[in-house]
C-alpha cells in the first residue's frame, strides 16, 4: 500500500518503494490517502492485468498514473468495488 500526504499550505511528498525496490515520489492533493498497486488490486479481485486495464479504460475503477509504468488505485475506490 502506498501513502500520500499534502497540507494546504505546502506540498509534502512521500517516498515509497515499489515492487522492484526503487524509491518513488508520490504527491496527492488530499490530506491523507492510501493507494493500492496494480498487483494488489489484481490479487484482491483475482483478475488479470488485461482485465484491470479494461476496467481503467471503461472508468469502472479510479486510478492515478504516477509514471509510465506505475499506476495507483485509491483505497476508497477499490473498496467501493468490493462492496
Amino acid at each position: 500500500m502506498y501513502h500520500s500526504q499534502i497540507s494546504k499550505s505546502e506540498k509534502k511528498f512521500s517516498f515509497v518503494k515499489n515492487n522492484t525496490g526503487k524509491s518513488e515520489q508520490i504527491a496527492e492533493y488530499s490530506s491523507m490517502q492510501e493507494y493500492y498497486s496494480s498487483k494488489e488490486v489484481q490479487e484482491m479481485f483475482k483478475i488479470t492485468a488485461r482485465t484491470l486495464y479494461n476496467w481503467r479504460k471503461s472508468g469502472k475503477i479510479p486510478f492515478k498514473k504516477v509514471s509510465p509504468k506505475v499506476i495507483l488505485y485509491p483505497q476508497d475506490g477499490v473498496l467501493k468495488l468490493l462492496s
